[in-house]
This record gives structure tokens, sequence and C-alpha cells, in this order.
């Protein structure tokens, strides 16, 4: 059946030295479109110069490159690891010029820096200073992501896509006359973000709560718990997007599993556009989470 989607083109700024992650990226807008296109009505396009950029003449490299593709971007993410790039008439690179046009144009810009080890013999020195320069820029001027490893990068870009794609969805939301929010008086109080295979854990949290804090049971959402599981006949990202809005504490349940869902996800990056008080629950047998507890106060019954 045909269905109506807002596409926004995500313009893929880079030097010639993370060509591994350009190919991710792609594959990881692809794959975010495949589960989140048809219930949020939004499509990401990848834009890349390798495949959007056609030969033109009578100007600039780097300008035609920016009417051809930079204008019409909507959102760009950057990378960068070693390499600047090539300097252009107003910038250090190429890609430092794009993400220069896309910030004056108001538009998201969402920065990565790889921290990745290489060899010093493969690091041009003048080129990385050059990338740490424009890092502490970039640093001062807003919020920058690093990375050490492709699994980082993937699980870091897809949780950003998904709060990007949401508040896009919700300001396009105010548009739509299906999109309202719900009365104030249907609030819920508590939302448990998990992943269904974490079902047991979800039971044992969703017990608790009720045990311990006033409330009543439809004043908690936890979709694999019956009971407190979403309606029927609603469209999935536009209830979740409705009972986040209204609730008051988000409870994370953070594991393996989680954190490879992209509906888990999405609620994760709607918590965090609607400035939810998020209380994560770790499993802290998973050192993949060593990266991302850096600097946290953390409580542990062991």
């Amino acid at each position: 059946m045909p269905r109506q989607a807002t596409i926004y083109r995500v313009l893929i700024a880079s030097p010639s030295d993370v060509d591994d992650e350009r190919k991710l990226l792609k594959e990881i807008i692809f794959d975010w479109n495949a589960s989140h296109s048809v219930d949020m009505g939004i499509l990401l396009e990848p834009v890349m110069w390798e495949s959007h950029v056609y030969p033109d003449l009578g100007g600039e490299p780097q300008s035609i490159v920016n009417n051809q593709i930079v204008h019409n971007a909507d959102v760009l993410i950057g990378i960068f690891w070693t390499r600047i790039g090539t300097k252009t008439k107003s910038a250090n690179s190429g890609t430092v010029e794009e993400i220069q046009q896309i910030v004056e144009s108001n538009k998201p810009a969402l920065i990565y820096f790889s921290n990745k080890q290489t060899h010093p013999d493969l690091i041009d020195f003048e080129q990385y200073q050059a990338v740490k320069e424009f890092k502490n820029y970039c640093s001062k001027a807003g919020i920058i992501n690093t990375y050490s490893e492709h699994h980082e990068f993937r699980l870091k870009v897809t949780q950003n896509l998904s709060q990007l794609a949401f508040r896009l969805s919700s300001l396009n939301g105010d548009r739509n006359s299906n999109n309202t929010l719900p009365d104030k008086r249907m609030e819920r109080l508590i939302f448990i973000s998990h992943k269904e295979k974490d079902v047991e854990l979800a039971k044992l949290l969703v017990n608790f709560i009720l045990s311990s804090v006033d409330i009543k049971e439809d004043e908690l959402r936890c979709t694999s718990v019956s009971g407190h599981q979403l309606n029927c006949g609603t469209t999935l990202s536009e209830q979740l997007r409705s009972d986040l809005c209204l609730t008051t504490v988000v409870f994370v349940i953070l594991t393996y599993q989680s954190i490879r869902s992209p509906w888990f996800l999405f609620e994760l990056g709607a918590s965090w556009v609607f400035g939810k008080f998020l209380i994560p629950i770790l499993d802290l047998s998973y050192r993949q989470f060593a990266w991302s507890l850096k600097g946290i106060s953390l409580y542990s019954d062991r």
C-alpha cells in the first residue's frame, strides 16, 4: 500500500581516511529506514559525493559540490580520524567547509572523531594536528562524539539518528492534526524501556514498582508485560511518542540485547528529546558498557 513520508537528506562528510565508516554509515541509515521509516513517516537519504555529485565545469570544485549536495542537505554527519582533508579557498578542507555551510544554515551537524589506533608511519602529522585543532574548536562550539571501534560507532550513530529523527518527527507533528498530543489526564507516570527478550527483567521491575510506589496499573507502560502494553489499533511510533511525552520517569533496562534494538534506541532518543528523568538499569557483566559509564556515579547491589 502506498505511504507518504518526509525525506531528509543526510550529507555524509569526511576526509579520505575513514572510508570504512562512510560505508558503514550508509548501511546504518538503510537499517534505520527499514526499522522506522513506515511508522515514523520519515525517510533518511544518505547523500555522498561518490553517488550524488555529477561532472560540471565553470567553478571551483568545492563550490560545485556545495551547490549540488550541501545547500539542499537537511542534516550533516561528519567523521574525522587522522586527516583534515584538502584545503579550499575558504576553509582548511572541503569537509570543514561543508560543516560550516550546514551550521551557518542552522541545520543539524553530527560530528564524530575516531580514537582508533594507527601506525605512526601512516600519520601525516600536519594533517593530524589540524584535526586536533578542529576537534578542539568543535568541542567549544557545541557537542561532539568520539568512538574507538566500529561497533561503538554503529551504536552511537544509531542512537543519535533516533534522537534526531524523533525531534524532526515532533516538529513535523505540529503541522499534522493526527499527531496531536494526548489529554493531560491520560498522563502515565512511569515508562519502562526495554527489549522484549528482557521481559523477565521487565516483569521483576514492574512488580517492584507496583509494590513500592502508589500508582495505578494503567499509569505504568511496559510494552512486553500484560496489563501495561500498547493499545490495539494505534500506530506504534505515535503511541510511544505520546506516552513518552507525558511520562514523568523512564526506566531504561540496558542489556546486550536492548542496545541493538532500533525501537529501544527510539525510546531512548525520545526520552532525551523530551528531557525526561532517566533511571538506567545496567547489565554490568556486559563489558561494552564501560565506555559509556566513565564519570557516572553508579549504584550496585553487588
